[in-house]
């Protein structure tokens, strides 16, 4: 978990350097927030049907 999130991290910062010369520092900070934010659901929403479902490989095989 640990290496993926610190894979994440680095992504989402060289994805800034790479997009603020094109789209400017606001712009490429709301979509690096917007990035953040998906990451963010991306990690509650499936917690949250296991929680309810209980059965870990069923929503692996739902969100995959």
């Amino acid at each position: 978990m640990a290496v993926g999130l610190f894979a994440q991290i680095g992504f989402l910062a060289h994805s800034f350097n790479l997009l603020t010369p094109a789209l400017g520092a606001q712009s490429a900070g709301l979509l690096i927030g917007g990035g953040t934010a998906c990451a963010i659901l991306g990690r509650y929403i499936p917690a949250r049907v296991v929680s309810h479902v209980g059965e870990r490989r069923i929503v692996a095989v739902e969100f995959h």
